[in-house]
């Protein structure tokens, strides 16, 4: 199964995130990799969860 983290945007607006690995969470921010579908590069993204509406993560991810 893909593994994913959605990031639910204050404005509204959500971010897929897929193939997803190396979750790292911490009080104030997710981290990750992920393979950017539109750049065909693996990619490393965070979010500080004071920015952020909220997020959605494969279970899986978190284990």
């Amino acid at each position: 199964m893909e593994k994913q983290i959605i990031i639910f945007l204050k404005n509204g607006e959500t971010l897929l995130f897929q193939d997803v690995s190396n979750v790292d969470v911490t009080d104030e921010y997710v981290a990750f990799d992920y393979f950017g579908k539109s750049t065909n590069q693996e990619k490393s993204g965070a979010f500080y969860f004071d920015n952020i509406a909220g997020w959605s993560v494969s279970a899986d991810l978190l284990d």
